[in-house]
């Protein structure tokens, strides 16, 4: 039996800051560049599993696509 990974996509995005404390699930608005880019340029279909990491901090949140 082999393994299967799950690979998320991963985008980097610049002055986003999440606040964990209010929510355990954040919703983090995407510009419409990067709605763009995940949408049309990977193809993304919604329900898709997402890493959003903040390029200032590091700081990583997950999500799904919709």
């Amino acid at each position: 039996m082999t393994a299967r990974i799950s690979q998320k996509q991963r985008l980097f995005l610049r002055d986003v800051r999440f606040a964990f404390d209010a929510s355990p699930n954040p919703v983090i608005p995407l510009s419409k560049e990067d709605s763009h880019y995940l949408l049309t340029v990977l193809r993304l279909p919604f329900g898709t599993e997402i890493e959003v990491v903040s390029a200032e901090t590091g700081e990583v949140a997950s999500g799904v696509l919709y």
